[in-house]
């Protein structure tokens, strides 16, 4: 069930990319450096997972975790506490920066910065406070990191531009950490629920793909544009200039990749197997992609039979740089 997830370009053309265990816990499998010929340059068996990001310093950013059993207690007045996690082992997310070598030069314990800020009452629906049993095994499910960028650093007077724009599933949230601190000082809700690739686009708002929000344009399953300050939202894809019955439907992952122009997106839609190119902001499609793939080559994975053809789930569509620019 070991499979590629995620992919960044780095400058010359080489990728880093991620690693799934869709069916197993932890799921996260690691991360590699690839050349453009498939030399694997380096690769570290950790927990990484989802999307890799190559941060404007040249480093990677990722989202990862450690395993515990250790149960976490936090009071919360009036005698009663909640506990995140599993007797059998939970997930404690963090964001780890890597250089291009793939040496580790600093991490980020999100789930401790949530427990000892202000919004750690996001983590109660997924526990039982009053019964004192474990909660969710995998409580954040950190899916998604960006830094911040000047644009939206600018409409905040706690916020610089290289602090780190988080998406956090499991909390249908998204929230901004401080890089001098390590914590938490910004956390943003709407009517998106389990979201993915969170970003900041141009006037510092939000681009994120909902999983299952939905709104009268469009939905359950769209891209949607949030704004951190004013929480105002609007559905770009699916819009009025989308043909009825085009695909855009996944509960689980899909992934957003925003042009250098900031023009158009391609959008991945994870379990409709589907892909497309979007204009930005209207909504039109501007291209369709079909990932049909002839399976007759693999034999016995293809259940012994030939001339077999399947469409495989899209985790991911991007841009691509030219691979000679240094």
């Amino acid at each position: 069930d070991l499979n590629p997830f995620g992919l960044a370009q780095l400058p010359g053309g080489d990728l880093i990319a991620t690693f799934y265990n869709d069916k197993a816990f932890p799921f996260g499998a690691g991360v590699a450096r690839v050349a453009p010929d498939g030399r694997v340059i380096w690769y570290r068996r950790d927990y990484t997972h989802h999307w890799p990001t190559i941060l404007p310093t040249g480093e990677i950013a990722l989202t990862s975790a450690d395993i515990s059993t250790r149960p976490i207690w936090q009071a919360l007045g009036a005698g009663h506490h909640f506990v995140s996690g599993c007797r059998e082992g939970y997930m404690r997310d963090k964001i780890q920066i890597l250089d291009q070598a793939g040496r580790m030069t600093r991490e980020y314990p999100l789930l401790d910065a949530l427990l000892t800020s202000r919004f750690r009452n996001l983590l109660i629906p997924a526990s039982d406070p009053f019964m004192k049993r474990p909660g969710a095994c995998d409580p954040l499910h950190t899916n998604f990191v960006r830094p911040v960028g000047a644009e939206m650093a600018a409409r905040f007077t706690d916020v610089t531009a290289d602090d780190l724009l988080i998406s956090l599933r499991n909390l249908s949230a998204v929230g901004i950490l401080d890089r001098a601190s390590g914590q938490f000082t910004h956390m943003f809700r709407g009517s998106f629920l389990l979201q993915h690739s969170a970003q900041p686009i141009a006037g510092g708002r939000i681009l994120l793909f909902d999983d299952l929000g939905a709104s009268d344009g469009g939905g359950p399953s769209r891209a949607l544009i949030h704004d951190p300050v004013t929480g105002a939202e609007t559905t770009v894809f699916p819009g009025p200039a989308t043909t009825l019955g085009t695909k855009i439907f996944t509960t689980v992952a899909g992934n957003i990749d925003v042009s250098a122009d900031g023009r158009r997106m391609l959008v991945a839609v994870t379990e409709d197997k589907a892909s497309y190119e979007v204009e930005l902001p209207s909504g039109r499609i501007l291209t369709r992609f079909d990932h049909l793939h002839d399976l007759g080559s693999l034999g016995a994975a293809a259940g012994g039979a030939t001339g077999k053809a399947a469409r495989f789930k899209q985790n991911g569509i991007y841009y691509a740089a030219d691979a000679s620019t240094p």
